[in-house]
């Protein structure tokens, strides 16, 4: 499994603000398979999270579109090609399960699950300092089962759009 793009903070001049980061890029994928098949490691399957403009949490509602730091489409459309030169198995992975957040109307409200309280399914960000939730983060909000099956269908029709099969 290769994670591309996350988020992280980063200080200016004493200044903290939200940026991003790879972990790998299709390029660093493509060489670590290379070694593999290197080391005779036969039948390999890849799957490739953190690839979309939200990183590795999917937004829902907005379109699907490929992180600018791994190469957008062009270069995801390469890898592809790489993988099925080699035989290697491409999972391009998004989870619907959750979100970190919602560019629907009354997006949480609808679309959040919620527990016998009626109270929304949302966990913050652990910061290991204090040992707490990090409630000035942003929150991953856990989906309703009942709207699977609209939001696969919708990032399905998105995922098409992108045209990295050809």
């Amino acid at each position: 499994q290769f994670l591309g793009t996350f988020e992280k903070y980063a200080l200016l001049l004493g200044i903290k603000y939200k940026t991003t980061d790879t972990l790998t890029t299709f390029d660093q994928a493509q060489e670590i398979i290379d070694e593999l098949q290197a080391n005779n490691v036969k039948n390999l399957s890849v799957s490739y999270k953190g690839w979309t403009k939200e990183n590795l949490e999917y937004e829902l509602g907005g379109s699907l579109k490929i992180s600018r730091q791994l190469g957008k489409t062009t270069s995801m459309s390469k890898f592809y090609e790489y993988c099925v030169e080699k035989g290697v198995t491409f999972y391009p992975e998004l989870s619907i399960t959750t979100a970190k957040g919602y560019d629907y109307s009354f997006g949480s409200l609808k679309y959040t699950s919620r527990g016998v309280g009626n109270e929304e399914a949302v966990q913050y960000p652990y910061d290991l300092a204090t040992g707490r939730q990090d409630r000035k983060l942003a929150a991953t909000y856990t989906i309703s089962p009942l709207f699977y099956k609209s939001i696969t269908e919708k990032v399905l029709s998105d995922f098409e759009k992108l045209n990295i099969w050809s």
